[in-house]
């Protein structure tokens, strides 16, 4: 169920954009864009532009690992991959055994659900953000800024 994802990327809460700032001041940009086109001026200055994030901005490696829904208790995990388990052992969902862990896997799964969005309606007079954070992932609909014109 878990399975991890490794990335790298620049960490820009570490750069040093003070020295990016201090060579790209340094830089004489009149010399280095006299006498080319618009293209040969772009490639030049992403050129520097990128070799300055290679100096000064570190590369971080991020790791991210697919969760459990949040609603979901490690028991009903643990009954899901129970019931995953005696799938592969007998390929055959009419398996007695299969049928049995499915029928407790969904059960458990059901009961979670309830528990966590009984526990959201409660606490919703104290805790408004997370409740209405919760009904903003089941939506199926997503609100997106139109355009300016």
């Amino acid at each position: 169920m878990h399975t991890s994802i490794h990335q790298k990327s620049r960490d820009n809460a570490k750069a040093d954009f003070d020295a990016i700032k201090r060579e790209l001041c340094a830089e004489n940009w009149e010399e280095l864009f006299q006498g080319q086109t618009v293209e040969q001026s772009w490639s030049a200055l992403r050129d520097k532009i990128e070799k300055l994030e290679e100096k000064y901005i570190p590369v971080k490696q991020q790791t991210s690992k697919k969760k459990k829904p949040i609603w979901m208790t490690y028991k009903a995990l643990k009954a899901i991959q129970h019931r995953r388990q005696i799938y592969n052992k007998y390929k055959d969902i009419k398996h007695p055994a299969y049928v049995r862990a499915a029928k407790a896997a969904n059960t458990l799964v059901k009961q979670a659900r309830k528990k966590f969005e009984d526990c959201l309606a409660k606490k919703i007079k104290d805790d408004r953000k997370s409740f209405f954070a919760y009904v903003r992932r089941k939506s199926k609909c997503n609100v997106k800024v139109g355009s300016f014109k």
